[in-house]
């Protein structure tokens, strides 16, 4: 089966086809998997690694900046990696104060979409 979406007056024709786990789009020999994707879902179905302390890729791509090892102490909101996915840059931050943990990747690892990337333990309150 076919479809035809017209962006920018420019007609591109996909084609599709449905599987259990998503659906396949096809064009010009590039093929892309499609899936739902939940991550509220997926963080309380335990399919995910829960909790606020996990990083996770946004996308697939690779990582092109590792900042921090695991031991560092980091600050929330500082810059931990940089995934690059679609000529695009995400930078992964600390999402609070806290110790690395787990650091799962170096620069150059090709990542996932939702693959942990690395876990902040928060600090102890004092």
């Amino acid at each position: 089966t076919r479809v035809t979406l017209e962006l920018d007056r420019v007609t591109h024709t996909f084609t599709y086809a449905p599987s259990p786990d998503g659906t396949w789009l096809g064009r010009d020999g590039d093929s892309w998997h499609l899936q739902d994707h939940d991550p509220v879902e997926a963080s309380l179905s335990g399919a995910a690694h829960a909790g606020a302390d996990t990083l996770a890729a946004p996308m697939p791509g690779t990582v092109t900046v590792v900042k921090v090892a695991v031991g560092d102490e980091v600050d929330a909101g500082q810059s931990l990696l940089v995934v690059e996915a679609m000529k695009m840059e995400h930078v992964i931050s600390a999402p609070h104060a806290g110790t690395v943990t787990e650091l799962d990747v170096t620069a150059g690892s090709t990542v996932a979409m939702d693959q942990i990337l690395a876990v902040v333990t928060p600090r102890e309150e004092a």
